[in-house]
C-alpha cells in the first residue's frame, strides 16, 4: 500500500521525511542511508529513555517526600479523572520535570561524550593538537560542587526556575550541547513526562537498594549493574479505615497503621531488612528455636491431648526477637506468658470496639471497663518492646567498641553487613536527615513483634492441625523430609528449603482454607467499579 493511502498529515513523521527526501531530493537518500538513520533513532529513541525512566523511578522510590509532592501535583492537575494528559497538563508538571532533570543529573543516560578536535585547541594549560579525541565526563560534571550545592544528594530544587536560570549552560548536559546535541531531547522530555505521570497516578514505589549502594555499569548507556529492583503498590488504595486506628494505642503509627507519605517513608526504610541475603542469616536462630520447641513437645508424647498453640507461639516470639531484632529474649516464662496474654486482651478489645459503633469515638470508649483493662496491657507490652530496644542499643555499643579495639575486615563489620530490622531503625535514628524518635522506633518494634509472631504461630498451628486430619498428606510430608534430609540431624539450608515443594504446597493450602488475616480493609481512594 502506498503512503498516500494513509492520507496526508500536517506534520510529517521522521520516517516520512526520510522517504520524501529519497523520492524528491536531487541528492536522494539510499535505502542503506535510511536504514542507518532508522537504526540510530530506534536505538537512541528507546535505550536512553528507558534508562532515564528507570533511574527516575529508582530515585523517587528512595525519597518518599519527593514522591508525595509528585502525587500532590498530579492530583491538582487531574483530580480523580482517568483522562490522558494534554499539552497544557504537561506544561503544568513543573515539579515532575524538576524530578526528571535531577535524576538525569545524578544518572545521565549517556555518562561520557566524545568529540574530535578539528583545530588546535588550548585547554587550560594544555595545547591539544588537531584530531585529538576529547572525552567529556558528563557524570563527573553533573556531580561537581562547582555547579550544584551538595552534588551527591538528590534534590529536585536544583531545577527550580530561579536556580535553573543561574545554571551554567555547560554544567548540565544530559542531552549533550552545541550543534551536535540530541535532536530528540524535546520529544524525550514529553515522552518521559507522559510515562511518569501515568506511572505515579497508579502506583507507589519503594526502591529495594539505597542510592548510595547502587552500582552502575561502565557502558555507553548508564545502567545499574544488577538491575533496579523496586516494590510496587497501588497509590490510590493504601489508606486504611478508622478501625485500624483502634490499634494505635499499642502500635502507634507503625507500618500496619500508617498511611500516605509516612507509610512510604517507613516502607522504604525497612524494605532492605527483608532482602534475601539478610534472611539467610536468620537460619541458625530459627533452627535452634525449632529444635528447642521439638524437645519441649517430646514431654507431651502419649498425652491424651494438649494445646499446641502455646509451644509454637513461644518459638515464633523467640524467632522474631533473635532475627529481626537481633536480641535474645531472656525474659522469664511468666513475663512472656503475660506479654502473650496482653496481646490477646488488646486484640479482643479491638474486635469488641469494631463491632460496637457506639464506642468508635475515643471519648465514649474511654468510659468503658475494656479501655481501663487494655490501657494496662498496652503499658506492659510497651515495656517489653523498650526492653528489646535497650538490649540492642547496648549490644551495638559493645560491638562498636570491639571494632575500634580490634582490627577486622570491613566486610565483617556490624556496620557494613546487611542490617537487621532493628539496626536499620537505630541507624536512621542516629544518622538520618529525618531521624526517628524513640517512640517511632518502639511503634515499629511493637508492630513487628506482633505481626512477626502472632501470624506465624497461627499459620503453623493450622498447618499441623490439617496434617493431623489428613494422615495420607502427613505421610507424603514425612517422605519428602526423609528424602531431602535422611537420618541426618543437620538442619536444612537455603538450597534444601527450595526443594520442599510438597511441604510448601501444604502450607499454602492451609493458608488458603484458614488465612491468617481473614479480612483486610482499605479506603477507596478514587471512584471504582467492582464486578460488572
Amino acid at each position: 500500500m502506498s503512503r498516500a493511502a494513509y492520507g496526508e498529515r500536517t506534520k510529517k513523521a521522521f520516517l516520512d521525511m526520510l522517504l520524501d527526501a529519497s523520492e524528491k531530493d536531487n541528492h536522494s537518500l539510499s535505502v542503506q542511508d535510511i536504514r542507518e538513520e532508522v537504526d540510530t533513532f530506534m536505538f537512541e529513541g528507546h535505550d536512553t529513555t528507558s534508562a532515564a525512566l528507570g533511574w527516575v523511578i529508582f530515585s523517587v522510590g528512595n525519597h518518599p517526600d519527593v514522591q508525595q509532592k509528585i502525587y500532590e501535583e498530579l492530583d491538582e492537575i487531574f483530580g480523580n479523572s482517568d483522562r490522558p494528559p494534554n499539552n497544557n497538563d504537561l506544561a503544568r508538571m513543573k515539579y515532575l520535570e524538576c524530578v526528571l532533570k535531577e535524576a538525569m543529573r545524578l544518572f545521565p543516560p549517556v555518562p561520557v561524550l566524545s568529540r574530535r578536535l578539528v583545530v588546535d585547541t588550548k585547554m587550560g594549560d594544555y595545547n591539544l593538537p588537531e584530531n585529538t579525541t576529547v572525552l567529556i565526563h558528563v557524570h563527573h560534571i553533573h556531580r561537581s560542587a562547582k555547579y550544584f550545592p551538595n552534588p551527591e544528594q538528590f534534590n529536585p530544587a536544583n531545577f527550580s526556575s530561579y536556580r535553573e536560570s543561574h545554571l551554567n549552560p555547560y554544567g548540565y548536559i544530559p542531552f549533550s550541547a552545541g550543534p551536535r546535541n540530541c535532536i530528540g531531547q524535546k520529544f524525550a522530555m514529553i515522552e518521559e513526562k507522559i510515562l511518569l505521570s501515568a506511572f505515579f497516578r497508579k502506583f507507589a514505589v519503594d526502591s529495594v537498594e539505597k542510592m548510595e549502594n547502587i552500582i552502575s555499569a561502565p557502558d555507553t548507556i548508564l545502567r545499574a549493574t544488577n538491575g533496579i529492583f523496586v516494590v510496587l503498590s497501588a497509590s490510590a488504595h493504601i489508606n486504611k479505615p478508622i478501625t485500624y486506628k483502634f490499634l494505635e494505642p499499642w502500635l502507634g503509627t507503625g507500618l500496619i497503621t500508617s498511611s500516605g507519605s509516612l507509610w512510604h517513608h517507613r516502607r522504604q526504610i525497612l524494605t532492605p531488612a527483608f532482602h534475601f541475603s539478610t534472611l539467610e542469616k536468620f537460619f541458625d536462630p530459627i533452627v535452634e528455636n525449632s529444635r528447642l520447641m521439638v524437645r519441649m513437645l517430646e514431654s507431651e508424647i502419649d498425652s491424651p491431648k494438649f494445646d499446641l498453640v502455646p509451644f509454637i507461639t513461644d518459638c515464633s516470639l523467640h524467632n522474631i526477637c533473635e532475627t529481626a531484632m537481633g536480641v535474645k529474649m531472656s525474659e522469664t516464662s511468666e513475663v512472656k506468658k503475660k506479654y502473650l496474654e496482653n496481646v490477646q486482651t488488646f486484640l479482643e478489645s479491638v474486635y469488641y470496639r469494631t463491632m460496637n459503633p457506639f464506642i468508635h469515638l475515643d471519648a465514649m470508649y474511654k468510659l468503658t471497663n475494656t479501655y481501663k483493662k487494655t490501657k494496662q496491657a498496652v503499658e506492659e507490652m510497651h515495656e517489653v518492646a523498650m526492653t528489646v530496644i535497650e538490649k540492642r542499643i547496648i549490644e551495638r555499643k559493645r560491638r562498636h567498641q570491639t571494632e575500634k579495639d580490634t582490627t577486622i575486615k570491613a566486610a565483617e563489620s556490624v556496620y557494613s553487613r546487611q542490617k537487621e530490622f532493628l539496626d536499620i531503625l537505630l541507624d536512621v535514628s542516629e544518622s538520618s536527615e529525618r531521624p526517628l524518635t524513640m517512640e517511632e522506633i518502639r511503634n515499629e518494634v511493637d508492630t513487628f513483634l506482633f505481626a512477626g509472631h502472632d501470624t506465624v504461630s497461627i499459620a503453623l498451628s493450622m498447618v499441623l492441625y490439617f496434617l493431623g486430619l489428613y494422615p495420607d498428606i502427613q505421610k507424603k510430608v514425612h517422605a519428602e523430609v526423609d528424602q531431602l534430609l535422611g537420618d541426618a540431624d543437620a538442619p536444612a539450608n537455603s538450597k534444601v528449603l527450595l526443594k520442599f515443594n510438597y511441604l510448601e504446597c501444604v502450607i499454602k493450602e492451609s493458608m488458603r482454607l484458614h488465612p491468617v488475616a481473614p479480612m483486610i480493609m482499605r479506603i477507596v481512594g478514587e471512584d471504582m467499579t467492582i464486578g460488572i
